[in-house]
């Protein structure tokens, strides 16, 4: 049995490709541009990763947070424009990551050692894991 040109664009109609805000998609890193990354999610065009979506902190450049060629999951923070092109992020995963985590701790009645960063009248801050923590 041969599969046509034709009989592939039928296949492809058949697949459901809308993606929408708050959806995890794996996609593979496809290019570097001076203020983010261009990443293949199966869309109709690439999706892009702002910089500043690529990491909660890191001392690291873009390019070696997601190297061309790498594959991993993205949550996508914006729709898709006229386009077809919507926008990505690690950040907010590894945000949400990190609030799960320190959920399971609250439970557990886990003690976090931190380091205080700033204060008000009304208690002071912190940073844990890339996150800011206020405590009163």
């Amino acid at each position: 049995m041969t599969f046509s040109a034709e009989d592939f664009a039928k296949a492809l109609e058949q697949q459901d490709y809308q993606f929408s805000r708050g959806s995890v998609v794996t996609g593979k890193v496809e290019t570097h541009e001076s203020d983010g990354a261009y990443v293949d999610i199966g869309g109709k065009s690439a999706a892009f990763l702002p910089a500043k979506e690529a990491f909660i902190e890191s001392e690291m450049t873009l390019e070696e947070v997601v190297p061309i060629g790498l594959e991993r999951k993205f949550l996508i923070v914006r729709d898709q424009d006229a386009n077809g092109q919507m926008v990505i992020s690690i950040r907010a995963l590894e945000i949400k990551a990190v609030w799960e985590k320190l959920r399971e701790r609250q439970e557990n009645g886990d003690v976090l050692e931190v380091t205080i960063s700033g204060s008000n009248k009304g208690g002071v801050t912190a940073e844990v894991t890339g996150l800011r923590a206020f405590y009163s």
